[in-house]
């Protein structure tokens, strides 16, 4: 069997004030990978970077910078050859590497690694509760990890775990509902997480199913449209998934890409991928944009380098005018000064979040519309932030 895997992204927010109806999405490339082409890398996003770690043809992190549009090295992962195929999460701003194959010939691993990208460093955890295994999914809600299905070196999977971070230890939680599969894509929208396509072992799926931590069961949705899938990119963007590109039967290769209402829950078709090189591609999300890059391309078998960014999202030209917040300094090292806010209600309030989309704070202004107030954030550790005024207004911090 050949296996690899697609990369999971998690939330995405707007950093500024342009309309971009429907419409008008497009893909639009970015500097190239700074390693080599390959497939098969984790994706992950932490503090406005993004972080891009092994592939089928090395053990290589690469940090990517949105500001600068440019790639640097990084620590390597500390596995002997590379690192495929593994899937991972981020908590408490570090990443979580967990499993993957090293040689690309079944040598399947357990190891749970973490990187902090302030030390440039790497420590390892608890190994994964599952045992070894490549391809499988994973996302984090309220502090903790989930982590499903994949492939152990024999078999296909379908364990699924919650890992506890404060504790560093495993759960297991009931057996998927998929039964095994290898290469689906995840995201997580509110208070609830998603799981779909994949490969099942007989064949690609297109199902897809909603997880809820509380009661820890999975109910099926609608099914992704068009063709079943497997390797796949999944992220989530204010409020809305999306999953696009993957491939079928190791022939042909998907560009169309979909946006999922959990509200309605339905699909609506947005702008396809430029290029057939997304299968077991890398996708992150930083600010607005959601990037997807490398991956292989059937039945040629050649491999990419290239990165491409869309911006998804709506604002009307009257809020653009209307709710242009005003931030200063920006960085700022103590006192924020807010002006011009508008918010669509004495309900509601203006929000501060950190660079993963989570609210850490909330202040109600002295007026409602066109008005000025101060922010102490001196206490707050340096980073990237959000200030957010209504429902698509945001305004990107440095700190």
């Amino acid at each position: 069997m050949i296996r690899k895997i697609t990369l999971l992204a998690s939330f995405i927010l707007f950093l500024a004030f342009t309309n971009f109806p429907s419409t008008a999405q497009s893909w639009n490339s970015i500097s190239n990978f700074g390693g080599a082409a390959t497939d098969g890398a984790l994706a992950l996003t932490i503090n406005g970077k993004a972080y891009v770690f092994g592939g089928i043809k090395y053990n290589e992190v690469w940090e990517y910078d949105p500001v600068s549009d440019t790639w640097s090295s990084k620590a390597s992962i500390p596995v002997n050859g590379n690192l495929a195929w593994a899937f991972g999460f981020v908590l408490n701003n570090q990443a979580y590497v967990v499993g993957g194959d090293t040689t690309g010939s079944f040598a399947v691993t357990d190891r749970v690694q973490v990187y902090d990208p302030v030390a440039d460093s790497w420590t390892e955890k608890a190994p994964y509760g599952g045992g070894p295994a490549d391809g499988g999914f994973a996302f984090t809600m309220s502090g903790k990890a989930y982590v499903g299905g994949g492939f152990d070196g024999a078999n296909l999977k379908n364990d699924f775990w919650e890992y506890d971070p404060v504790a560093d230890s495993w759960t297991q939680l009931t057996n998927l509902p998929t039964g095994p599969v290898i290469f689906p894509v995840s995201f997580t929208l509110g208070n609830k997480a998603y799981m779909g396509t994949g490969d099942l072992g007989v064949g690609e799926t297109k199902a897809f199913w909603e997880f809820d931590p509380a009661t820890k069961n999975w109910q099926q949705k609608a099914d992704l449209p068009g063709g079943a899938r497997q390797a796949a990119v999944g992220f989530a963007l204010d409020g809305k998934g999306y999953i696009g590109g993957g491939q079928t039967g190791y022939t042909s290769n998907f560009s169309d890409f979909y946006e999922y209402d959990p509200v309605a829950d339905s699909w609506t078709a947005i702008a396809s991928f430029p290029v057939m090189s997304t299968a077991w591609s890398s996708a992150f999300v930083i600010g607005n944009e959601a990037y997807v890059g490398l991956g292989v391309i059937f039945p040629a078998f050649t491999f990419s380098n290239a990165f491409y960014k869309i911006t998804l999202g709506s604002l009307s030209a009257d809020d653009e005018k209307t709710n242009r917040l005003i931030i200063s300094p920006n960085p700022v090292t103590q006192v924020l000064s807010i002006e011009n806010i508008k918010l669509n209600g004495p309900e509601d309030e203006l929000l501060l979040l950190d660079a993963s989309g989570k609210t850490i704070g909330s202040y109600l202004p002295p007026v409602h519309y066109h008005t000025k107030m101060e922010l102490d954030l001196s206490a707050l550790p340096q980073g990237l932030y959000f200030i957010k005024a209504n429902l698509n207004t945001y305004k990107l911090l440095k700190l």
